[in-house]
C-alpha cells in the first residue's frame, strides 16, 4: 500500500489541488499507526544522521522564530512538511516498498498532466499559440515547471520496469521524456527549461538505457540545442521568445516593468537587507517588512515592493536566517550527498539524491522554493525516496519480511 500510494501521489500532483496532499497525509496516517518504538531504535546511524540533517531547514525556522520572538505559526508551516516526510521516511525504511511503482506514478503524472495540457490548450486559444498564456495547471508558472521537472526525475529514474523488454522500457522512457518537455515548454519557465537542455545532455551522454556509439550521442546533442535556438525565437510562445529583448532592456538601468527587471530589482536589494544583519538576519517571514523598511524602498514598484521572498533561495535565507542559516542549510545539503556517495548507494538512489539537490541548488539562483509549500514537499520527498531506497537497497529494511508495501 506504501508504494502505491506513493505512486498516486506522484500521478496527481500536477492534475489536482489536493491530491498530492492527500495521498501523502493518507500515507503519514498510515506510517503513525505502524510504527513501533522498536522500530525507531533499529534505526541505523546513517538513517539517524539523515534525518537530522533533512530536518535542518526546520530547525533552523524554529531557532531564527524563536530569537526573533515570532510567533506565528504559519511561518513554521512548509518547514514541517521536513518534520512529516521523517515520519514516511521511517515506515519506508520498516518495510520493503517498490521503487518500480513509484517511477511508474511519476510517469503517469507525466502524462496525466501532458494531456491536462492538451485539453486545456484546445480548449483555451489564449494559451497557445499566439499568446502570452501559459499553461501553469493550478500554479503559478515557476512552481508548476519545477515541481514537473522533479516530477521527470523520479520519472527517469534508472529503474528496469517489471513485464517490459528493453526496447519498451527504452520506448517508454522518450515518451515520458518528451510529455514532460511538452509541459515545461508551455509553461514557458525558462531556467526549468535551462535544467532540461542540462539534463537532455545528461540522458545522451551518460543513461546507458539509450543506444548510441560513435558519432550517434555526439550528434543527438544537437537536437536540444536546435530546439532551444527555436523555441526562444517562435511568436507561439512569447514569453520565452521575449528573453533577449527583456535582457537588452534590463542592461543599461533595471526595468521593473519586466519579470528580469523585477528581480533583479529584489536581488539588489537584499543585499542591502543582508548588510543591515548579516549573521541571524531579519527573521522567518519578515521579508517584504525588511524590504518596505528600506530607504531605496521608494524607487521600488508596488509590484515589487509586494513579493514576500527574494526569487533567489540563497538571498532569501540569508535574508531572512542570516549567513549562518544559509550555510548549515547548504552544510546539511552538501552532507547528504556526502554520506550517499561515501555508502555506495546503488545507481536509482543516487540519481534521486544527487538530481535533487543539484536541481534545489541550481533553481535557487532564480526562485524560493522553500516558499511555496509543494514546492518543499516535493523536494523533500523525493530525498526522502532517494534515502530509504538507498538504505533499504544496501542494508534492506528494518524488519525483514516478505510482504511488500
Amino acid at each position: 500500500m506504501i508504494s502505491t500510494l506513493l505512486g498516486c501521489s506522484l500521478a496527481l500532483v500536477l492534475v489536482t489541488t489536493k491530491g498530492f496532499g492527500l495521498s501523502l497525509a493518507l500515507l503519514l496516517v498510515i506510517a503513525l499507526v505502524s510504527i513501533r518504538y522498536t522500530d525507531v531504535a533499529d534505526l541505523r546511524p546513517q538513517d539517524r544522521v539523515f534525518l537530522l540533517l533533512i530536518n535542518a531547514y526546520p530547525l533552523l525556522v524554529a531557532f531564527s522564530m524563536l530569537i526573533h520572538g515570532l510567533s506565528d505559526v504559519s511561518h513554521f508551516d512548509n518547514a514541517s512538511r521536513f518534520l512529516l516526510l521523517s515520519i514516511v521516511y521511517v515506515a519506508l525504511r520498516t518495510r520493503p516498498f517498490r521503487m518500480s511503482y513509484v517511477v511508474t506514478g511519476a510517469m503517469l503524472g507525466c502524462g496525466l498532466a501532458f494531456c491536462a495540457g492538451l485539453v486545456h490548450l484546445l480548449q483555451d486559444s489564449r494559451v497557445m499559440p499566439g499568446a502570452p498564456g501559459r499553461y501553469v495547471g493550478a500554479e503559478n508558472a515557476v512552481v508548476f515547471a519545477q515541481i514537473a521537472f522533479f516530477l521527470l526525475l523520479v520519472a527517469i529514474t534508472p529503474v528496469r520496469l517489471p513485464g517490459l523488454p528493453e526496447a519498451q522500457n527504452r520506448l517508454l522512457l522518450l515518451v515520458v521524456v518528451l510529455m514532460a518537455s511538452w509541459c515545461l515548454v508551455v509553461s514557458q519557465s525558462r531556467w526549468v527549461l535551462l535544467a532540461l537542455l542540462g539534463l537532455y545532455i545528461y540522458l545522451i551522454v551518460r543513461d546507458r538505457r539509450l543506444p548510441g556509439s560513435g558519432l550517434t550521442r555526439p550528434a543527438s546533442l544537437l537536437v536540444p540545442i536546435c530546439a532551444a535556438a527555436f523555441l526562444l525565437d517562435t511568436s507561439h510562445l512569447s514569453h520565452l521568445a521575449g528573453t533577449a529583448s527583456e535582457l537588452i532592456a534590463n542592461l543599461e538601468q533595471i526595468d521593473q516593468r519586466t519579470s528580469l527587471g523585477q528581480r533583479l530589482a529584489l536581488w539588489s536589494s537584499s543585499w542591502h537587507l543582508i548588510v543591515e544583519k548579516p549573521l541571524l538576519g531579519h527573521g522567518v517571514g519578515q521579508f517584504r517588512q525588511a524590504l518596505n523598511g528600506l530607504p531605496e524602498a521608494a524607487s521600488l514598484t508596488s509590484t515589487v515592493r509586494g513579493y514576500s521572498h527574494a526569487h533567489n533561495e540563497y538571498l532569501q535565507l540569508a535574508v531572512e536566517q542570516g549567513l549562518v542559516g544559509l550555510a548549515l542549510f547548504i552544510v546539511a545539503l552538501a552532507a547528504i550527498l556526502h554520506v550517499t556517495l561515501r555508502e555506495g548507494f546503488a545507481a536509482d538512489a543516487r540519481h534521486l539524491l544527487v538530481g535533487a539537490v543539484i536541481c534545489w541548488l541550481f533553481f535557487g539562483l532564480t526562485q524560493t522554493q522553500l516558499a511555496d509549500q509543494k514546492s518543499t514537499m516535493m523536494f523533500a520527498l523525493v530525498l526522502t525516496l532517494g534515502f530509504s531506497h538507498g538504505m533499504n537497497s544496501k542494508f534492506g529494511p528494518l524488519k525483514s519480511n516478505d510482504s511488500q508495501g
